[in-house]
């Protein structure tokens, strides 16, 4: 999987890593996480990365310190605007702010 917005570029390197190159600073980040990510998207400054059992909110400016939300079931759709975004997943729409 392979999302790119501006100058960062985000791949699903295996199941459970995730590698952030931002192209203008060459710098290159490595997200690990316990379980398998299912989605990922980026847009608006922000990096929405989902598993089986939790999401994972990253501002572009911090990928130390991501806001943890848990999950019922898995999302199948990640969709982002400037202030909130939304998951889909078998039991409806959750809208959520990135903070």
């Amino acid at each position: 999987c392979f999302v790119y917005q501006q100058n960062m570029d985000v791949t699903l390197a295996e199941n459970n890593t995730i590698t952030v190159h931002d192209i203008l600073n060459e710098t290159k980040e490595e997200l690990d996480f316990r379980d398998r990510v299912v989605d990922m998207s980026l847009a608006y400054g922000s990096m929405v990365v989902t598993t089986n059992s939790q999401c994972f909110v990253y501002q572009q400016n911090n990928w130390n310190t991501p806001h943890v939300e848990d999950l019922k079931d898995p999302p199948t759709l990640i969709v982002q605007c400037p202030f909130h975004f939304a998951l889909v997943d078998t039991n409806g729409i959750q809208i959520i702010n990135y903070e």
